[in-house]
């Protein structure tokens, strides 16, 4: 991911940024055995079948934010190009975000991605996702920072109303510029 500010005043910022995403040569093996729902043994899968695929995106990100007396208010548009397999589509995405400084150590923030979406697959088919809703806040001084993100968005099963995620994370300041991270995610995601 490429970022830049391109044009920027006071209360006004305009960034791009380009995002290219690509895996190849990965195992396929939905052809490899037929999912009957019950365990699968060895003898059951084909190996003949297993193939590779590769997949990519490659988008363009275009963010525009200001300053208000509620706060900074942040657009971002993202025109996108996927491949996965022999299909393709082309789509975009809108996200809307505040952010408020109450302090010059807290930070307190919500956003909206996905607030309008379209995909459009070569096989026909167009669909767009549920918008997700996210809050951030963040507590820093002179040695550390601390920051805490909840995001809630509408599940695609049956059984759950809602899928949620949080993520937390702590950094210090060591020496100059030298810093240590650590971080933990719900989806049992842990970074140091």
């Amino acid at each position: 991911q490429i970022s830049r500010i391109i044009l920027e005043s006071e209360k006004s910022r305009i960034g791009i940024s380009l995002l290219h995403k690509q895996i190849n040569d990965i195992f396929n093996t939905q052809d490899a055995w037929t999912d009957l729902g019950y365990d699968i043994n060895q003898s059951d899968i084909n190996y003949a079948n297993i193939t590779s695929y590769s997949d990519q995106q490659v988008s363009i990100i275009f963010l525009y934010s200001f300053h208000t007396k509620v706060g900074d208010i942040g657009i971002k548009v993202k025109p996108f190009y996927t491949s996965v397999f022999e299909s393709n589509s082309l789509g975009f995405s809108i996200d809307l975000g505040i952010n408020r400084n109450f302090s010059d150590n807290l930070i307190l923030g919500f956003s909206i991605d996905n607030l309008l979406s379209v995909n459009k697959w070569s096989t026909g088919e167009v669909y767009s996702l549920y918008p997700g809703l996210s809050s951030l806040i963040s507590y820093s001084n002179s040695k550390h920072l601390i920051m805490s993100e909840f995001c809630i968005s509408p599940s695609e099963s049956k059984d759950i109303l809602l899928n949620s995620s949080y993520k937390i994370g702590y950094e210090n300041n060591i020496y100059k510029k030298v810093k240590f991270q650590i971080g933990y995610s719900s989806i049992k995601s842990f970074s140091l």
